[in-house]
């Protein structure tokens, strides 16, 4: 699975707001992933 279906898994349960280190740590994955998609 992307980072980013996991991301949004994640904003559908509402964990972000509890696991505010891991939600930030997975919008940089985001973030990441988008950048070297469009590299390629």
């Amino acid at each position: 699975m992307s980072s980013i279906y996991k991301y949004k898994q994640k904003l559908k349960t509402g964990a972000c707001f509890n696991e505010v280190p891991l939600s930030f740590d997975l919008a940089i994955e985001v973030l990441v992933e988008l950048v070297t998609k469009h590299e390629v």
